[in-house]
């Protein structure tokens, strides 16, 4: 259970496609307390059908995606997670 590349450097603009490959389900969430509070809105914006704030829909069989577009994201570090994962396992 893990994401490949694990780390991903990403342009303005940049479109980011999460497949899942196996198991399930997954989804990709971003810690509202890591992210810095300029950078909430801007990125809650660019995840369609969220679960809860910066937490993306699951996505549960395989080759199912969930993409993550970057436009107006301010530059910096955003650690992501999967949160059935972490919840769970």
């Amino acid at each position: 259970m893990r994401y490949v590349p694990s780390d991903i450097v990403i342009n303005s603009g940049d479109a980011i496609k999460f497949v899942n490959v196996s198991g399930g389900p997954h989804n990709i969430a971003f810690d509202p307390a890591a992210i810095p509070a300029a950078a909430q809105a801007p990125l809650a914006a660019a995840m369609p059908y969220q679960l809860a704030p910066l937490m993306g829909q699951l996505i549960a069989a395989p080759n199912d995606a969930y993409t993550i577009t970057f436009t107006d994201v301010p530059a910096g570090k955003y650690p992501f997670f999967c949160s059935p994962i972490a919840t769970w396992g």
